[in-house]
C-alpha cells in the first residue's frame, strides 16, 4: 500500500508540474548541464577514481557501486519502513547521507550538507553511544574539516577536502553500523500489523 500511495503521489506531482509548466524538465536539465560547465563539477565518486584510475575504468566502476548503492539504499528504506528502529532509522539516514555525499557533484558550496545533515541526527539522537564518542567524533569531523581546508588552500593536496570526508564518513557510517548492529537486526512488528 505504501509503494502504490508513494508512486501515485509521485505521479500527480509530476502531472501537475507539467501542466503547470509544461517545458520544465527539459529547462532543469539545460540548467544543470550550464551549472556543471561552469562550476567544473563531477561526480564525487568519479573525481576520486579519476585520481588514479584510467577514465573507462572509473566510470564502469562508479556505475557499478551506483547501482549496488541503489540496491542497497532501496534495501535499507523498505526495512526501515516495515520495521522501524531508532537505530535502523539512525543508520539509514547516515547511509544515505554518505551515498548522496558520493554521487554529488563534487565542486559546490552545499555538498557537505548531505553528510552533515544525518551527522548531526546522529550527534543528537543516537542513545546506543556514549556521550563522549559523539563528542569525540564530533571534535574529529572539526579537526580534520580544517585540516583538509588548510592541505586543499595551499595546494599541497586540492583534493584534501573530498577524499579526506570520504574516508571519515565511510568510517563513521560504519561505525553506526557496529554501534547499532544488535539493535538493527532486532525485528520489530510493523506499525501497519493489526493484533
Amino acid at each position: 500500500m505504501f509503494g502504490f500511495s508513494f508512486g501515485l503521489t509521485l505521479l500527480i506531482l509530476l502531472a501537475g508540474s507539467l501542466w503547470y509548466w509544461p517545458g520544465w524538465i527539459p529547462q532543469w536539465i539545460s540548467a544543470a548541464e550550464k551549472y556543471t560547465g561552469y562550476v567544473q563539477a563531477t561526480v564525487t565518486l568519479y573525481a576520486l577514481f579519476k585520481s588514479f584510475l584510467p577514465g573507462f575504468l572509473s566510470s564502469i566502476l562508479v556505475v557499478v557501486i551506483a547501482l549496488v548503492s541503489a540496491a542497497f539504499t532501496l534495501f535499507l528504506f523498505l526495512r526501515s519502513v516495515s520495521h522501524p528502529t531508532p537505530a535502523l532509522t539512525l543508520f539509514t539516514l547516515s547511509w544515505i547521507g554518505f551515498i548522496t555525499y558520493l554521487f554529488h557533484p563534487n565542486g559546490t558550496s552545499y555538498e557537505q550538507m548531505t553528510m552533515f545533515v544525518p551527522f548531526l541526527l546522529w550527534f543528537l539522537r543516537d542513545q546506543t553511544t556514549p556521550a563522549w564518542m559523539r563528542h569525540l567524533w564530533w571534535l574529529g569531523a572539526l579537526l580534520l574539516t580544517w585540516i583538509a581546508f588548510s592541505l586543499t588552500f595551499t595546494g599541497i593536496y586540492p583534493r584534501a577536502v573530498y577524499d579526506s570526508l570520504i574516508i571519515f564518513f565511510a568510517l563513521w557510517v560504519f561505525f553506526v553500523y557496529q554501534q547499532n548492529t544488535r539493535l538493527i537486526s532486532i525485528q520489530k512488528e510493523p506499525l501497519h500489523a493489526n493484533h
